[in-house]
């Protein structure tokens, strides 16, 4: 469907002997464009049907089509602030009852309803900022008017206009009531997070309305007011985890762009879609409206480069008449060209995610359609192509009657019956073997051997509790099992500091990280940790200079390695090489190691003796699980090296 062009309405000029007192009211063109649509969409969801999908090999059976779904339509822009078609859009949907998904990218600090939050936390902050305080005093938080903040602002001499509201605490008055209120908000601030914080100012009551934070915010701002809403407090919570709860930290972090709202679109649900082209690259909907098809970028660049010998030069180049280099007039049009073949091709990606319906409007206001958009372009190729029905365009029809649509407003309908696939002539006639793909089509692709990634830390069931493993006699409560992490992060911690201080260290982590333990299994812990410790072999491996978490990569008998090991410690005349194991009891004896560690292990062995010819690598595994130590003898890693025979 091809919808006729929506102008703006044009505002009534008064009289030249009655200068206006007021603005005069002139709904917008956008908006009026979104009410149009909201009705159509919701004639669609009611009232029709989309044809049903016919499986190969059912050709000949006739299914109904099925009901059209919130989820069916995809509503794609060129740009999120287009004259604030998306969120005119939104709203409207919201107010018919059409699930909605909001738009796909979002910018928290931008979104009005955050905006006022933002207003009560700055006056938190700094409460003498008097035009803050105004903004706040008139949100829909607390509600003021212009009349009651005029008073209250009015004739306070040099006093702030914070000071003039506190001196009514206590009294019954609206501004004493605001006052309590703002003074109760203040009073927390030291003791709740900033999610805490506006959530109970989204939950309560505010001071001059009974209703909740939430609902007095959905009723000055609408319906779409409620999903900034909720992106903000899932910012505040996500900030809180990796950061103080603070909430001087949370707004400045918010206002520097820390919080832009990112929405899959395949997890939308049943629920409208609004994107733009750019978001929408690999996605089809069965409805897809194309809304935003009158703009068209204006070139108004005063530098351009220039290609000089390889090296990109850059030009000033404005365009004055009278003035215009040859060169200068050449580089503009190439540049020209090149952004409108990417136009054409954006244009082609928001009419390709179609599968059954295109409906293509546009608004305008009282310029002239610029040549060359994208309304244009579409509305050139459907006067091309057959089986045009050209009709009257009636608003109406859809519960909405916007005006601006001009006096007899046309809608263009192209329908495509569904059609056996032509086939593709060259040059002559065409065969069977000219349209048949060629014999290597039908073979199936070669299975290449992948280039593994033999990463210790990655291990497929290391994150796992196996379900075989059984807990020895002497633990029948898996308390070891349990400890296992904990001694992990010790052991990767503890060498960074004197070994004289690592009693103490322990004894403190252990408080704070498991508090769950009793003393005696803390007790036992630390033993078990010091004792792995104080191995000869182990003090060798974490002495001065070895790595933690050290990365290797490289290729062994024709196999990449690339992982990373627990720890490494190169020597002058050795390399030792240790791997912590965790979340696996482990076994008794070498015999019992898994072949997968010794695969790894005797991977990384190969790849460090390649590395450091000469020396001898030592390889050993420590189990986090009882805190316990096992060299990997060669004999033992010999049989493993990737690619097999024998380790270089």
């Amino acid at each position: 469907e091809l919808w006729p062009i929506l102008q703006a309405d044009k505002a009534q000029p008064p009289p030249d002997w009655a200068p206006p007192e007021q603005a005069v009211a002139a709904e917008g063109a956008a908006p009026a464009l979104a009410a149009a649509l909201a009705h159509r969409i919701k004639r669609m969801v009611e009232h029709e049907t989309l044809p049903a999908r016919v499986e190969k090999g059912q050709e000949d059976a006739q299914a109904e089509g099925r009901p059209i779904r919130p989820g069916d339509i995809l509503v794609l822009l060129r740009a999120r602030k287009r004259g604030g078609f998306a969120a005119a859009l939104v709203r409207e949907l919201k107010n018919l009852s059409i699930p909605v998904g909001g738009i796909d990218r979002m910018i928290l600090a931008d979104e009005l309803p955050v905006q006022d939050m933002l207003a009560l936390a700055a006056w938190l902050l700094l409460p003498y900022d008097d035009l803050n305080l105004a903004a706040l005093l008139k949100s829909p938080l607390i509600g003021l008017d212009e009349v009651a903040l005029f008073n209250l602002a009015h004739g306070r001499g040099t006093s702030s206009l914070h000071a003039a509201l506190m001196a009514h605490r206590g009294s019954a008055t609206d501004f004493g009531c605001v006052a309590d209120w703002l003074s109760v908000q203040a009073a927390q601030l030291d003791f709740i997070t900033p999610h805490g914080l506006f959530a109970d100012v989204l939950g309560a009551p505010g001071p001059l309305d009974p209703r909740a934070g939430r609902a007095r915010m959905l009723a000055r701002l609408g319906p779409d007011a409620g999903d900034p809403l909720d992106e903000l407090l899932n910012a505040a919570l996500e900030h809180e985890k990796l950061n103080p709860p603070s909430l001087q930290g949370f707004v400045h972090w918010l206002r520097q762009g820390g919080a832009e709202v990112k929405r899959e679109a395949e997890a939308a649900g049943d629920v409208v879609r609004i994107m733009t082209v750019h978001g929408s690259k690999g996605l089809q909907a069965p409805i897809v409206i194309l809304p935003d098809t009158t703009g068209k970028a204006q070139d108004r660049k005063t530098l351009r480069w220039f290609e000089d010998g390889g090296e990109a030069l850059p030009v000033w180049a404005p365009q004055v008449k009278g003035f215009e280099a040859p060169a200068l007039t050449a580089q503009r049009q190439a540049d020209q060209a090149r952004e409108a073949e990417e136009e054409h091709r954006l244009l082609y990606v928001a009419l390709t995610r179609a599968e059954d319906r295109l409906i293509i409007c546009g608004w305008n206001g009282e310029k002239k359609l610029p040549a060359g958009c994208w309304y244009d372009l579409v509305a050139q190729g459907f006067a091309r192509l057959p089986g045009l029905e050209d009709g009257a365009f009636d608003p109406a029809a859809f519960g909405a009657a916007p005006d601006g649509f001009g006096a007899e407003p046309k809608l263009l309908r192209l329908s495509t019956p569904q059609k056996a696939a032509p086939r593709v002539e060259s040059a002559g006639l065409a065969t069977d073997a000219q349209t048949r793909p060629p014999a290597w089509a039908w073979q199936k692709a070669a299975v290449e051997a992948p280039a593994g990634s033999l990463a210790p830390s990655a291990l497929p069931g290391e994150q796992e509790t196996p379900a075989a493993a059984p807990r020895p006699a002497v633990d029948p409560l898996g308390l070891r099992f349990r400890r296992g992490r904990l001694v992990h992060a010790l052991l990767q911690s503890l060498p960074e500091h004197p070994a004289n201080v690592w009693g103490e260290l322990t004894r403190r982590f252990l408080t704070r990280r498991a508090p769950g333990l009793s003393a005696a299994e803390q007790e036992a812990t630390l033993q078990e940790v010091l004792g792995l410790l104080g191995e000869a072999w182990m003090q060798a491996a974490l002495g001065p200079g070895s790595l933690a978490e050290a990365p290797l990569a490289g290729e062994v008998n024709g196999r990449l390695i690339a992982g990373q090991v627990d720890r490494l410690q190169i020597e002058a005349d050795r390399v030792l090489v240790l791997d912590y194991k965790t979340n696996r009891p482990p076994p008794e004896d070498l015999a019992d190691v898994a072949s997968l560690y010794l695969r790894q292990m005797a991977a990384y062995r190969t790849l460090l003796r390649a590395a450091f010819p000469g020396r001898v690598v030592e390889c050993a595994l420590v189990w986090t699980y009882g805190a316990r130590f096992m060299a990997l003898p060669d004999a033992v890693l010999d049989p493993h090296v990737p690619g097999g025979g024998k380790s270089i």
